[in-house]
């Protein structure tokens, strides 16, 4: 009975979730969404009750120029863009044996998960732990982005948002530039 609830839920105990509405992007009916030389793209009523966590897949294909992809919290449409936001991860890349670490202490205005080198496709897997509950957020993301070098990056690293609010979606953007590309949100069944 699990097995084909699972099966007809999005199998493997996830489930696609389809936004209320979408700002600078075009859902394909089902969820997916598609952007194109957007400077930001915001998913609005993506995380709900029925799912306690969600993940998001990014599969970016091109941009303005290399970018640094950064990511905030909304509730009711509107962005965190206070200085809610901490992040601490792990960094190395295929042509060094040096893992480097970093961390940034609570006072950020949105979460890095991670960069992208505009002539290479990257994809961005971000896992997001009870956004809509009425405490903190915390997400976990990785990140592997080819380089023109033939060097492929890879980025692990853990976000906190330290708002006790019910959030509802979220919006992604580069530092600078635009980009183009996919995204999909996932509920995890229970």
């Amino acid at each position: 009975m699990t097995k084909a609830r699972d099966l007809a839920n999005g199998g493997f105990g996830l489930v696609l979730m389809k936004p209320s509405s979408v700002v600078n992007g075009t859902d394909n009916g089902k969820g997916t969404i598609s952007y194109s030389g957007a400077t930001s793209v915001s998913l609005n009523g993506v995380f709900n009750s029925t799912y306690k966590n969600y993940r998001l897949i990014i599969n970016q294909s091109s941009a303005s120029s290399t970018v640094s992809m950064r990511c905030r919290m909304r509730t009711n449409s509107s962005d965190d863009s206070g200085g809610n936001y901490a992040l601490a991860g792990l960094y190395t890349r295929s042509d060094s044996a040096t893992i480097a670490s970093w961390r940034d202490a609570i006072g950020l205005t949105s979460w890095y998960i991670g960069d992208f080198n505009s002539s290479r496709p990257t994809v961005f897997t971000v896992e997001v732990y009870n956004p809509f509950i009425a405490t903190q957020t915390t997400l976990n993301v990785a990140c592997s982005n080819p380089d023109t070098s033939n060097t492929i990056f890879a980025f692990q690293h853990q976000g906190y948002n330290s708002q006790a609010t019910a959030q509802d979606g979220f919006t992604i953007f580069p530092a600078s530039g635009n980009i183009t590309g996919t995204i999909s949100v996932y509920g995890y069944n229970n």
